[in-house]
């Protein structure tokens, strides 16, 4: 079963950009993330609906949702069928590997006669229609998300702190032409970070000011000179991370899409430097 908008059916199908109703939506977000132990990935899937009809045809039974699992690089295929509009389910690490393509469709499980829905398009001339099993009630684009080892890591893994010999003080710098983001620091910088990082309070002032700065300035770059530095390892994860949170980098605020991918780090300050309280003075 593919997702084809231009297709016809004799009877209606509940698609993006297609006017067999005239209101109403299937709209499906997915999320894939690691289990705990890293065994695991695990897909998380919500279905939004607004066709009431379509709803309790499923409710009853007579319909369920269709996730059409596919991955070209380890020819993983498979299916999730559910009556729930949240699903969640584990697979085993190595089924995913690169570009994961999921389908989501309503399918009929049972003949269901006389569907009525005062949403479909009147062009359709008649006011019941049959579905028998297995045909589409329902579909929705294809979502696609990237599976790679590094993108279950904190984006912040695309950085390395680096010791520059030739910098003094607490100056640092940033370097883009390597497979990692390199913050170059000075040998004194370099050791007192290296000392304070260990502690969860102090990751978090890190990542409040040198990580986010770094992140900000990648997508800059990015946008600046995409054809440049796209090759790099940081490049490939930080674009594909933007991709499985739905983020533009292009056209999305660089400030909001770095907080975004660090899972926004001014509640770690809250959570780990100012619950401590602190001096007024």
């Amino acid at each position: 079963m593919r997702f084809d908008s231009q297709k016809a059916f004799p009877y209606p199908v509940l698609r993006p950009d297609i006017d067999d109703y005239e209101s109403g939506e299937f709209q499906t977000t997915v999320d894939i993330v690691s289990s705990g132990d890293n065994k695991k990935i695990v897909l998380k899937a919500h279905i939004a609906l607004s066709i009431d009809e379509i709803k309790k045809e499923i409710a009853s039974g007579n319909a369920c949702v269709s996730l059409i699992i596919s991955c070209r690089e380890t020819y993983f295929r498979d299916a999730i069928t559910s009556k729930k509009l949240d699903i969640e389910k584990a697979f085993t690490s190595g089924l995913f590997k690169g570009e994961v393509v999921v389908s989501p469709f309503i399918v009929a499980t049972k003949p269901i006669k006389k569907f009525r829905c005062r949403d479909i398009n009147s062009e359709f001339g008649v006011k019941e229609f049959s579905f028998e099993v297995g045909e589409v009630l329902a579909a929705d684009e294809p979502r696609m998300v990237f599976i790679d080892r590094e993108l279950f890591k904190p984006i912040s893994s695309i950085l390395q702190l680096v010791k520059q010999d030739s910098l003094v003080g607490f100056d640092w710098r940033l370097r883009f032409e390597e497979n990692k983001i390199q913050l170059q620091l000075s040998p004194e910088a370099k050791d007192e970070i290296d000392r304070a990082r260990n502690s969860r309070r102090n990751k978090a002032v890190l990542i409040n000011s040198l990580y986010f700065a770094a992140i900000v300035e990648a997508i800059h770059k990015l946008r600046e000179d995409e054809e440049t530095f796209a090759d790099f390892r940081w490049a490939k994860i930080l674009m594909q991370q933007c991709h499985n949170n739905s983020i533009d980098y292009r056209t999305h605020d660089a400030c909001e899409t770095a907080q975004r991918l660090l899972k926004s780090p001014l509640s770690l300050l809250k959570q780990y430097v100012f619950a401590d309280g602190g001096d007024d003075q």
